[in-house]
């Protein structure tokens, strides 16, 4: 989110509602997660049709970096990968 509200200066909250009218989205956040609060996402997960949140325990500000190997697996579970089962 700090890609679009620092640099878009757009609010995630009110735009992302026109991306899910037939599309699941699956957001995967941190607790510890200092600079996007893990609450905020909660709520917006919370209040919008179509999200769902994975935690990645551990992994802070950038758990695709700190927490490479959840993320992979996740993602691949998420898609059906047979290397996941």
């Amino acid at each position: 989110t700090s890609l679009w509200n620092v640099i878009y200066k757009q609010s995630i909250s009110e735009k992302i509602g026109t991306l899910i009218k037939d599309l699941n989205i699956t957001c995967l956040h941190s607790p510890d997660d200092e600079s996007a609060p893990y609450k905020s996402v909660m709520n917006l997960v919370a209040n919008i049709a179509g999200l769902s949140l994975i935690s990645i325990h551990k992994g802070g500000h950038h758990p695709w970096i700190w927490q490479k190997d959840k993320c992979i697996y996740t993602l691949k579970s998420l898609i059906g990968d047979k290397d996941t089962e």
